[in-house]
């Protein structure tokens, strides 16, 4: 049985379409301060993609994710997963209306479900 963590995060900075830093409320007044967190089984191009159409596409799915993520404000973060490959936290964000950003970010066309192996060719 996997364990599920739920916390409260504060944003500090959206990195790119999938990842953000953020200040994790760990209770009794302890906080993992600027910790990356990604949203986990997700995809989303790179900033730094090999097209220009790849590159385009994750500037969206950045400002996607301002608009739902403002700086200084706190979201609920539900993590079931151990830390990636990179030491990031891995997980579910929800906005203020309680809808899960991963599923925000399929359904508009920013991201697509990933769990591993090859990623999608964000220039087709």
């Amino acid at each position: 049985m996997k364990k599920v963590f739920t916390r409260y995060v504060t944003i500090i900075r959206i990195i790119d379409g999938d990842s953000i830093v953020a200040n994790i409320d760990l209770g009794d007044y302890l906080c993992f301060e600027k910790r990356t967190i990604r949203l986990a089984n997700l995809d989303t191009p790179e900033l730094n993609g090999d097209t220009e159409k790849e590159r385009m596409l994750a500037v969206k799915a950045k400002l996607f994710m301002e608009s739902k993520l403002l700086i200084g404000q706190e979201y609920l973060f539900i993590s079931t997963e151990k830390a990636d490959k990179y030491g990031r936290s891995l997980g579910s964000i929800h906005d203020k209306e309680g809808k899960d950003l991963a599923t925000q970010l399929i359904q508009n066309g920013f991201a697509i479900d990933y769990t591993g192996g090859t990623k999608k060719d964000w220039s087709i």
